[in-house]
């Protein structure tokens, strides 16, 4: 018996992989001046938001934007 593979089944797939591929570019680069991202913790989470800062390198941690999903790593 044969699997019959579609066009929609082919379309479900693509935006599936592409939806986790978006999903991972959610880092930062790699540089020390002020930095925003999307972040799901923001903006209720300020601690979050300044211990992922630290741990991509900004010393000074960060802060969540007020209603905003964007946490604001502060530079050197």
């Amino acid at each position: 018996m044969a699997i019959r593979f579609n066009h929609l089944c082919f379309t479900f797939a693509i935006i599936c992989i592409v939806f986790v591929m978006v999903a991972g570019f959610q880092d930062l680069p790699d540089s020390k001046q002020s930095k925003c991202f999307l972040s799901y913790q923001c903006p209720k989470n300020d601690e979050a938001c300044k211990n992922s800062c630290l741990a991509h390198g900004f010393p000074k941690g960060g802060n969540c934007k007020p209603n905003s999903a964007s946490c604001c790593c502060n530079g050197d």
